[in-house]
């Protein structure tokens, strides 16, 4: 038998659930997912699968992908660099630039 946890694992949402449980339009949906289909640069992905002509989301892909944007998007907000973790005002020690 099936826990709440392993639900919650397989439960598969459509876009239109999407936008009203976590307030993602749908034209929003279709251009990240058209940015990982295509493979774009600096993307880390919003995660979907797809079933024959048919989009789902996974509830625990989605939310750990939002909990990581919410996450990076802090760090970039007191100036870390996504490539270096280190704050961009110590940068100068090791570039030598003052």
């Amino acid at each position: 038998m099936k826990t709440n946890d392993q639900n919650n694992h397989y439960e598969l949402l459509t876009g239109h659930e999407v936008e009203a449980q976590y307030k993602i339009p749908i034209a929003t949906q279709k251009k990240w997912r058209w940015m990982k289909y295509h493979g774009l640069e600096d993307y880390n992905g919003f995660p979907f699968i797809k079933i024959g002509r048919l989009i789902r989301y996974r509830r625990v892909e989605l939310e750990e992908w939002l909990d990581a944007t919410v996450e990076q998007e802090a760090g970039e907000e007191r100036g870390v660099d996504r490539a270096n973790p280190m704050p961009l005002g110590q940068l100068k020690l090791f570039t030598g630039k003052q």
